[in-house]
């Protein structure tokens, strides 16, 4: 039997398991809402990948053929577990989400912007997250040179809230000011609302996917290729 929707791997594992958490200190909070991504077959490489489900909801993965993965699965369950053969295709992460407005968000909680803004990039990104691969390159990547880009993001807010009148705040945004900012209503919207911003945040944070090639550091399962495989049920015994 075959599935046939191909959805992500947190709704075919029915939410077995959440994305392991980034390794970023301080940690910034989650937004309230996250943005699902669709893994639509357009951005999934042409090459793909195989694995088996292991106990607990698991799946062991890169086996190069179907066939491979099966004979593994055979070998770790036996007879006597249901398993499923599905196929792994590397996808291409987004830079995308309303960053402007995360950006105004990482103001108000304080702390790095570099770091709440990575943190919500991951999460717009969770889906391509099949075992924790994309967090830990966005780890490793944030560690490198997260002190650099805070700079970056930061001269790019603070250019921001001059366009929105108030020079002060810019000044203290810009001096990466790690203190909580009561942002005033008017900055909030001026700053959310701020295409150029948003722009320039999302050059910025291309740029550092770019030079750390993270664009297919995820994986996400191909559900419309998963198929479920049965125990072998031992033949009854016949009464002599």
């Amino acid at each position: 039997m075959t599935h046939d929707a191909q959805v992500s791997r947190r709704a075919f594992l029915g939410g077995a398991a959440s994305v392991a958490a980034m390794a970023f200190i301080p940690a910034p909070p989650a937004p309230a809402a996250v943005p699902v991504v669709e893994v639509a077959p357009a951005v999934a490489t042409a090459k793909p990948m195989f694995g088996f489900s292991t106990h607990g909801g698991v799946w062991e993965i890169d086996f190069p053929t179907r066939d491979a993965a099966l004979k593994a699965a055979r070998e770790y369950h036996g007879d006597d577990d249901s398993f499923e053969v599905g196929e792994v295709r590397r996808i291409r992460m987004h830079v995308h989400g309303e960053l402007n407005e995360a950006a105004a968000d990482a103001l108000i909680n304080g702390g790095e912007v570099f770091d709440h803004l990575t943190a919500y990039l991951a999460d717009c990104n969770q889906d391509a997250d099949f075992e924790g691969e994309l967090s830990e390159a966005f780890t490793r990547a944030w560690i490198a040179d997260h002190e650099d880009m805070d700079a970056q993001c930061r001269a790019a807010i603070s250019a921001a809230i001059v366009r929105a009148g108030d020079p002060i705040l810019a000044t203290q945004v810009a001096v990466s000011d790690p203190r909580k900012h009561d942002l005033s209503d008017e900055i909030f919207e001026a700053l959310a609302s701020d295409d150029t911003l948003q722009a320039d945040l999302h050059r910025i944070i291309t740029a550092w996917v770019d030079k750390h090639d993270l664009w297919e550091a995820g994986h996400a399962l191909s559900t419309s290729n998963v198929e479920k495989h049965f125990a072998i049920m031992p033949a009854p015994e016949v009464p002599a």
